[in-house]
């Protein structure tokens, strides 16, 4: 296979881009009417009008706390402007905690998936993964009487028996999130996974338990002192779990697989809102943010879901499916690149809490990106096809220059490279001899990394005809 290097916007680019449209301009680039010889650019590729750029950047001068803000403002753009960034930095923002707490309405056992459910209040509750035999739940309501009243009426009323409890983890080890589980192991059994950090708070040992119930919680520790993803194995099923201390030193997030018509999604959670007062604990928090979201990267995971479901968007969602008004899409599927935009908001207010408390550290901005693509193909009667893409790479602030782009074909190795222009705009070519009607033509910006800054990864596709 032949590939092409990256061709700038100068020269080369002035010198190929007439190489296009008729066989006599092919034969002019080293082709003929049967053959490709050399890769040529499209002309005729356009892409729509560059944005007006959604935020402005920081002045000179800026605190790092406030700069950390204003990424979380600026990554939020209008899909995220309102609840979620509110909710992801609210604890950075304000000494006391979000009004949402206080809303203890109930929510009933709400189909989301084929296989995935919520109940529980509005200010927090649970999540019901069908297991091959039975569920699985992360979380375990606020109460017994929660438990009683909601968990298990919700399960028979969609035909899971409530005896066939495979598991439970709560998310960390504060009450609201694991009060229901006592009950719940001591009427059916099961193993209940906590952050080993974490778990002393599920015991006799802990007084606050005892308002609720007696004795101890038994359970089985997950590792907090592994910071890459763990598999949790329940009853077939492997869960990705993974170790972010920080809101408590035992809290756990992870992925919860979702099936639908057929079809399996990824939905992300993150364990713990609320950042922490002391140093220590909130570069925790920070470290987790960053590892979730590469965890959100390498999963390409579908959507978020949370258990206080007012912080992420979650809450919205399952009231439009309780009322219909989901507009026959499934709310939670907001695909990969909205997902990372939610999850680098969380980061953003998580560096902004590590300056709330030490304003002389100084960890870089996250900033999203948007990759937009055009491309084309031609092929030769030998089979031979030219495939052309016009890319363009901007962030929050606007175009991003120098920014080192890929277009490759699905399914193959074939591909080029190029680099942004001063409009964030890279073209390149490349010839391949694998089938390209129907194909998908990828353009990937894998991101830069400064000392101030780093500019995320995106990519598109789009078809080819």
């Amino acid at each position: 296979m032949r590939r092409f290097n990256p061709l700038s916007l100068g020269t080369a680019k002035l010198s190929l881009a007439a190489c296009i449209g008729t066989s006599a301009l092919i034969t002019a680039c080293g082709g003929s009417d049967d053959s490709f010889t050399s890769p040529f650019l499209d002309a005729t590729l356009t892409l729509p009008a560059t944005a007006v750029p959604a935020a402005t950047r920081s002045p000179a001068g800026t605190s790092e706390y406030q700069r950390h803000l204003d990424a979380a403002t600026a990554n939020a753009g209008k899909e995220f402007a309102g609840e979620q960034r509110r909710q992801w930095c609210y604890s950075v923002e304000n000494a006391g905690a979000p009004p949402e707490l206080q809303d203890t309405a109930v929510i009933p056992m709400t189909k989301m998936f084929d296989n995935l459910y919520y109940t529980g209040r509005r200010w927090v509750g649970q999540y019901v993964l069908k297991t091959p035999n039975g569920y699985f739940l992360l979380d375990a309501q606020n109460s017994t009487d929660d438990a009683k009243t909601m968990t298990i009426p919700g399960l028979v009323s969609v035909g899971i028996n409530p005896a066939t409890l495979k598991g439970i983890m709560p998310t960390h080890g504060h009450g609201d999130h694991y009060n229901g589980a006592k009950f719940m192991q001591d009427t059916y059994g099961g193993p209940v996974y906590i952050g080993s950090e974490d778990a002393a708070a599920l015991t006799a040992a802990n007084a606050r338990n005892a308002t609720v119930f007696s004795g101890s919680i038994i359970t089985t520790s997950l590792s907090n002192g592994t910071m890459t993803p763990q598999i949790l194995a329940v009853d077939g099923l492997n869960l990705t779990v993974l170790s972010t201390p920080g809101h408590t030193p035992g809290t756990f997030s992870g992925i919860l697989p979702a099936q639908l018509d057929g079809k399996s999604y990824k939905l992300i959670f993150w364990g713990g809102t609320g950042t922490p007062t002391t140093l220590p604990l909130a570069k925790a928090y920070l470290d987790g943010s960053e590892r979730l979201y590469q965890l959100a990267v390498a999963e390409n995971v579908d959507g978020t879901i949370h258990t206080h479901p007012f912080v992420d968007g979650s809450l919205a969602k399952l009231d439009a499916l309780n009322k219909g008004t989901a507009g026959g899409k499934n709310p939670f599927l907001i695909g990969n690149a909205s997902t990372l935009r939610s999850l680098s908001i969380l980061r953003e207010c998580s560096a902004a809490k590590v300056n709330a408390l030490d304003a002389t550290v100084i960890n870089p901005v996250w900033l999203t990106t948007t990759t937009e693509v055009a491309a084309s193909k031609r092929t030769s009667s030998n089979g031979t096809s030219n495939v052309a893409g016009l890319i363009r790479v901007a962030d929050p602030y606007g175009p991003v220059a120098n920014a080192t782009v890929k277009l490759s074909l699905s399914g193959g190795s074939d591909s080029c490279t190029a680099t942004t222009d001063a409009a964030g705009v890279a073209s390149c070519a490349f010839l391949t001899t694998q089938p390209t009607q129907g194909g998908i033509a990828t353009a990937q910006f894998v991101g830069t990394r400064t000392s101030t800054q780093v500019q995320l990864q995106s990519s598109a596709s789009v078809a080819l005809n």
